[in-house]
């Protein structure tokens, strides 16, 4: 019965806003994100945690992958930019995040004192979103 019940909180997790990464709708091309919902049936007030409302892109590090990893683009739910820096200890990022008037720059500086306790860091985990330029899959 256990098994059954984590398989369907799994399968809910992109709809409730609680994770995009390793579910079985990650290759779906759904997107769950604030203001990009795209699923035909199921509306977005089903969402009901807050963790991928804001979305950014890092625009300078001193971790080389973090920073490539929105070259192209792409944007990283704020949730899991923070969750990275608490992970790779000395880790800094500037970013910036999208705002009804443009695009507004931010710089953090986290320590993995924070807390957000380890068990949201391991299981509240989000897939990269592509950019808002390119379409499709």
């Amino acid at each position: 019965m256990l098994g059954i019940l984590l398989l369907v909180v799994n399968s809910l997790s992109p709809y409730l806003g609680l994770k995009t990464d390793s579910s079985f709708t990650m290759f779906s091309n759904l997107q769950t994100e604030n203001g990009r919902w795209n699923h035909v049936f199921i509306p977005e007030a089903v969402r009901v945690f807050p963790y991928q409302d804001q979305l950014v892109r890092v625009t300078d590090s001193n971790d080389r992958a973090l920073e490539q990893r929105t070259t192209d683009g792409r944007r990283v739910v704020r949730f899991e930019l923070e969750r990275y820096v608490r992970s790779h200890p000395g880790t800094s990022a500037t970013y910036a995040t999208a705002a009804a008037a443009g695009e507004t720059s931010d710089t953090t500086d986290l320590d993995s004192a924070s807390l957000v306790t380890p068990i949201l860091d391991r299981v509240v985990k989000f897939r990269d979103v592509r950019s808002p330029q390119r379409s499709g899959c």
